[in-house]
């Protein structure tokens, strides 16, 4: 069975994926990427693609979507199934952009840790049900990341070149998921990227926030299964 390549988001780690990972490595290679090296998304993709020998299943969340949509351009017949996760299509925007110069300011003057609780985790989750054990894997999934590991994502989404040219010549089984709540990437983004890609499914999760892997574990690992034994 191919190996299943799972990208986790900005300020995440391998923790994003631990249900998914629990479910499929039973019968399958299951590798998470380290995307924290790398100041591109090019680079990112390129380190994967160089890390992972022959075709394999490829999901990714956030940055993450971002960098397998890139792999997609870059070597499209590696790629059997692909899974895209509450995630942007688009360049970023002047608004994006002051953001992050923003936030890098405030991580470089000490407020790492503030930053990502005041701005980050109210996004990342749908708070309504969010415990402080989901809190906590977050707050500890950020410090693993680190400043450094930060400031390189955040240069990597500053820089996307956007791949909606490229969508339309994705030609494998595919899937857009979200949380119906995502606050950074919302439904409409959601359908409109699905409808770019050729036979794309589209599934919204309820009460499920950004990080959908994390938040609605259980929902996010039967619809990725599904997808899976796709033909």
């Amino acid at each position: 069975m191919e190996p299943l390549v799972l990208i986790p988001g900005t300020l995440c780690t391998s923790a994003l994926w631990e249900h998914q990972y629990r479910a499929f490595s039973a019968d399958r290679e299951v590798i998470i990427p380290d995307i924290t090296r790398d100041a591109s998304v090019k680079e990112m993709a390129e380190r994967i693609l160089n890390s992972v020998s022959g075709s394999f299943s490829l999901a990714g969340l956030s940055l993450g979507g971002i960098v397998a949509m890139e792999v997609m351009k870059e070597a499209p017949e590696r790629v059997n199934k692909l899974s895209l996760l509450d995630t942007n299509p688009y360049p970023p925007t002047k608004e994006q952009i002051e953001l992050w110069n923003n936030q890098q300011k405030q991580v470089r003057a000490g407020g790492f840790e503030q930053m990502v609780s005041e701005q980050f985790l109210p996004s990342a989750v749908f708070q309504e049900h969010a415990g402080e054990d989901v809190k906590a894997v977050i707050r500890q999934m950020s410090r693993d990341v680190g400043e450094e590991g930060y400031f390189r994502q955040l240069e990597a989404n500053k820089t996307r070149p956007g791949a909606v040219d490229a969508l339309s010549a994705v030609n494998c089984p595919s899937l857009v998921l979200a949380g119906r709540q995502d606050a950074l990437c919302g439904p409409s983004m959601q359908e409109d990227l699905a409808k770019k890609i050729p036979g794309a499914a589209l599934v919204l999760i309820d009460q499920c926030g950004h990080l959908s892997p994390l938040d609605q574990p259980e929902a996010v690992t039967a619809v990725l299964s599904y997808w899976l034994q796709e033909n």
